[in-house]
């Protein structure tokens, strides 16, 4: 997994695009809100809060038995446990929910959302893309002082 250091501060590639994504998704909205004479953080926040609380409850669902051992462990994000698809799912919802609530904003929610969106999709298969190219280590067969191979 590529991750980006900085100084102490060391970020996997996958979590900081989604950071990179939702300040451009605030930025697109503050532009687009401003021809409206309106505003859409609250509602770019909320969608983004619930789909994060969805993807970590999903995730920490799917493994519940390492997580019913060490209660305290669920709300321990470090471990990188988050569900995708359970966020994509439940921001979908959620936009769709704040988008009817608001028809003032509905125009603003959209576009910042679709800038956020196509730049974490180019940005994914272009690393997909990369990734696939990348040259694999050949398999090698040592053997040990005992004399038993081990690939």
């Amino acid at each position: 997994m590529m991750s980006l250091s900085i100084g102490p501060i060391s970020l996997p590639f996958d979590r900081f695009l989604i950071l990179v994504c939702l300040a451009i998704v605030f930025i697109v909205g503050a532009f687009a809100a401003k021809k409206d004479k309106t505003s859409v953080d609250g509602s770019i926040a909320g969608v983004f809060i619930l789909a994060m609380l969805a993807a970590r409850t999903s995730f920490v669902a799917q493994y519940w038995s390492e997580y019913q051992a060490d209660f305290w462990s669920i709300i321990d994000i470090r471990d990188g446990g988050f569900d995708g698809w359970a966020a994509i799912i439940v921001g979908s919802i959620s936009l769709i929910a704040f988008a009817w609530k608001l028809p003032k904003a509905r125009k603003a929610l959209i576009k910042a959302y679709s800038a956020g969106v196509l730049v974490w999709g180019i940005t994914t298969l272009s690393l997909s893309v990369l990734n696939d190219t990348s040259q694999q280590l050949p398999s090698i067969v040592v053997k040990q002082l005992d004399g038993e191979t081990v690939d």
